[in-house]
This record gives structure tokens, sequence and C-alpha cells, in this order.
């Protein structure tokens, strides 16, 4: 949760979120007009990976690239 304003709605956001069922989430206050959001914390990454070797154990697919 990003959350620009004073720390009283600050303080009401914090307990709104902490009262929800689900996961944990993080909320990131700042005052109003700042611009130091840390932007890493709305990024989610993920890998994929696919193991040929055990696709019927057809070696010519490692081949393939």
């Amino acid at each position: 949760v990003l959350h620009h304003g004073d720390p009283d709605a600050l303080h009401a956001v914090c307990a709104q979120v902490a009262e929800r069922d689900g996961p944990i989430i993080g909320v990131q206050g700042l005052r109003c007009g700042e611009t130091g959001i840390a932007l890493d914390r709305l990024v989610v990454e993920r890998s994929l990976s696919v193991n040929t070797a055990a696709a019927d154990g057809n070696a010519s697919l490692m081949a393939v690239g």
C-alpha cells in the first residue's frame, strides 16, 4: 500500500490493512508531495525453468536452442 498524507491518516490506513484477512502486506507512508517512492516494491519477478531432459528422455530436445 502506498499512502500520501498526514500521520493520522496513515495510522488509520495501517489499522485497516492490519484487520484484513489474507497475506501480510506492507504499507509505505509518504508525506504529501514527497516523491521518494520505493519503486522496487511495485514489481513482482517470476522465473520459469523447463527441464527439457525430462521430456520422455528425448536427447534431441537438448540440442534445440
